[in-house]
């Protein structure tokens, strides 16, 4: 077996047990989960790999829309750190799309006039 067989062998183990690891904590915790996904989302984010940080973030967007609703201000949260994300990765329309998404959950929740919408904003 070469060396690039062994090393896309060994990082499909790891990406199972990082998947099987994170179903765990979900059915654990949603906030442990959303935690050590933020984490995970940092760390390959520092290390070069936007492109698992994007997919983590998807992952992480797509239960907190399952488990609190779409419209959520845990969701909105969610969506403010995808901005920040992408405006940091230089794509600015990602980022643009993320805020007014957010800025439409905190408007519909608590106005303009709230802190939320304020930070979003």
């Amino acid at each position: 077996m070469g060396d690039q067989q062994l090393l896309a062998k060994r990082r499909r183990k790891c990406i199972l047990i990082l998947e099987i690891f994170t179903v765990a904590l979900a059915l654990m915790s949603l906030e442990v989960y959303f935690n050590f996904l933020g984490t995970l989302v940092g760390v390959a984010h520092n290390l070069g790999r936007d492109r698992m940080a994007e997919t983590l973030f998807g992952q992480g967007l797509f239960v907190q829309e399952r488990a609190r609703g779409p419209n959520s201000p845990a969701v909105s949260d969610t969506l403010d750190d995808i901005a920040y994300f992408y405006y940091d990765t230089d794509q600015s329309d990602k980022a643009i799309a993320a805020v007014e998404r957010s800025l439409a959950i905190c408007k519909a929740k608590f106005g303009t006039n709230g802190p939320s919408y304020a930070w979003t904003l």
